[in-house]
C-alpha cells in the first residue's frame, strides 16, 4: 500500500476496480511518504461495512464520528477513528466494453470514461470534504488559488470563479517561467508554506482561446476523436461546455511543477466596470477574511454537511459551519501576516494578455 504525502497530511488509496485505479493515479503526483499509516485512508469496497443508527437530513446520513452518503456514481461512508479518518467508498467495479467507454468519451464534455468521471466526481466532492476538514486539524487550509512558484518566489492567485486566475497561471508557467503548484484549490499552512495539489487542471475552451501555445499543449497527443470532440462541442455549446482535465506533468513537464514553496505574496483578483487596470492595497486580515468566505462556496459540499450535521446537534467529527470558517480565516492570517497582499482591479473586458502582463509588472 502507498501513502502519499500532501502537504501536512498522509493519504492511502486501497481496492480493486477502474475507479479505484483512475483515482489512485491522480493522488500519484504526491510525493511518497514514509509513514506506516495514513491520516485519511480512502478504502474501495464492493459493500458498505453496516452503520450505527443515523439521523436523515436531506441526502445525508449522520451520527457522531460519521457521515455517510450516495450520489455522482458512488456511495461511501466515513468514520472518525480519533486523529484518523477512515472512508469506505462502494462505486461500479466495471466500466463496461471498449466500445462503450469510447461511446460515453464521445458525448462526454470532458472526454472521460464513466469510471474516470466517477473518479472525478470523487475528488471533487468526497476528497475535497475529507481533506478540507483534516486539514485545518493540521494548522492548514485551502484556499480558492491559483499558485506558482519561481526561485525565491511564491505568488498566490485568489479569486471567485471566473475571474482569470487558471488562465493566468497558466500564462505564468509557460510563457514566465514559473513552476505550477495549484489550479483550483491552492494548500497552505500557518507557517506560510504553499504545497503543491494533485487535483488535475480543468482546462476549458475559454482558458486557451487565443493562446496557441497553450492549446497546442493541451491537444498534444490526442486522437481524432478526442479532437472532434472539443471543435464540435466548442461550436455547438459555446467555450464554457468543453474542457479536458490533464495532470500538471503532463502539461508542464515534471520540472515545471513546483512541490512547495514559502508563499512571499498575495494577490487578489477583482473584475469591475473600471476603465483600466489597477492596484489596491489590501491587509492580509481582509484578504484573510475574503479567501475564508470564498471558499465556504468552493468547499460548498463540506459547509453543507456540516449545517446539516449542526441543525440536528450531531457531531461529525469534522466540525461546524463556525469552527470551519473561523479556522480557516485564522490560518490564513497567519501565512499572510508580513507578505505583500494586495487587489488588482481588472475591466470586465480586460484579457488573460492583459491580466498576464499586468502581473508580470505588477509594483515592487
Amino acid at each position: 500500500m502507498t501513502i502519499w504525502q500532501f502537504g501536512p497530511l498522509t493519504l492511502s488509496v486501497t481496492g480493486v476496480g477502474p475507479v479505484y485505479e483512475a483515482l489512485a493515479a491522480e493522488l500519484g503526483s504526491l510525493p511518497v511518504s514514509k509513514e506506516e499509516r495514513a491520516d485519511v485512508e480512502f478504502r474501495f469496497v464492493s459493500e458498505l461495512d453496516s452503520e450505527p443508527e443515523t439521523i436523515q437530513v436531506g441526502r445525508w446520513r449522520l451520527a457522531d464520528n460519521f457521515v455517510a452518503r450516495s450520489g455522482h456514481g458512488y456511495e461511501f461512508s466515513m468514520r472518525r477513528d480519533g486523529p484518523r479518518f477512515a472512508v469506505s467508498i462502494a462505486a461500479d467495479s466495471t466500466d463496461g466494453s471498449a466500445l462503450y467507454r469510447t461511446y460515453r468519451k464521445v458525448w462526454d464534455w470532458n472526454f472521460l470514461t464513466p469510471a474516470e468521471t466517477v473518479a472525478k466526481n470523487i475528488m471533487y466532492n468526497l476528497f475535497d470534504l475529507v481533506t478540507g476538514a483534516a486539514f485545518l486539524e493540521k494548522d492548514a487550509t485551502y484556499l480558492h488559488a491559483s499558485t506558482c512558484s519561481r526561485g525565491d518566489e511564491a505568488l498566490a492567485l485568489i479569486a471567485w470563479g471566473g475571474v482569470g486566475k487558471t488562465t493566468s497561471v497558466l500564462k505564468l508557467v509557460t510563457e514566465e517561467g514559473w513552476k505550477f503548484m495549484s489550479d483550483d484549490l491552492g494548500l497552505v499552512d500557518a507557517g506560510g508554506t504553499l504545497f503543491r495539489t494533485p487535483k488535475r487542471l480543468q482546462v476549458y475552451a475559454y482558458n486557451v482561446a487565443g493562446q496557441p501555445e497553450l492549446f497546442r499543449r493541451v491537444m498534444e497527443g490526442r486522437g481524432p476523436a478526442d479532437r472532434v470532440n472539443w471543435h464540435w462541442r466548442l461550436a455547438r455549446f459555446g467555450d464554457k461546455k468543453v474542457r479536458r482535465r490533464i495532470g500538471a506533468e503532463e502539461l508542464f513537464g515534471g520540472e515545471n511543477v513546483a512541490e512547495s514553496a514559502t508563499l512571499t505574496e498575495a494577490i487578489f483578483l477583482e473584475r469591475a466596470d473600471v476603465p483600466k487596470i489597477s492596484w489596491s492595497d489590501l491587509t492580509a486580515e481582509e484578504l484573510a477574511r475574503r479567501s475564508a468566505t470564498i471558499l465556504v462556496d468552493e468547499l460548498n459540499v463540506l459547509f453543507e454537511l456540516a449545517v446539516a450535521a449542526e441543525s440536528h446537534d450531531v457531531d461529525t467529527g469534522l466540525g461546524t459551519l463556525d469552527e470551519l470558517r473561523e479556522r480557516s480565516e485564522a490560518v490564513l492570517k497567519q501565512a499572510l501576516r508580513d507578505k505583500p497582499t494586495r487587489c488588482l482591479h481588472l475591466p470586465l473586458d480586460a484579457g488573460p494578455d492583459e491580466l498576464a502582463a499586468a502581473l508580470s509588472a505588477r509594483p515592487a
